[in-house]
């Protein structure tokens, strides 16, 4: 799935507000019922709002790009610095 993955680290590079970088982990799940999964970081500054939707409109456009048997596999976060 590299393909879908370079896709959503373009829509990253495109959509985040004050990106300062994209991180991608590979994570397990600590009971190990599921399966492991990619999670992309995209670390960006703080743009002092009260409330920034750049996570949930990231996971909206990807459900609406990838079909389950993909979205399984990857969790698009953010993690917003201090300034």
């Amino acid at each position: 799935m590299e393909r879908q993955l370079d896709q959503m680290v373009e829509q990253c590079q495109r959509e985040v507000p004050a990106l300062r970088s994209i991180d991608a982990t590979l994570e397990h799940d600590p009971e190990g019922e599921d399966e492991p999964r990619i999670v992309i970081w995209c670390k960006m500054n703080d743009r002092g709002v009260e409330y920034d939707a750049t996570e949930d409109e990231l996971g909206a456009w990807k459900v609406t790009t990838f079909p389950p048997e993909v979205c399984r596999h990857f969790v698009i976060l953010t993690d917003i610095y201090p300034p």
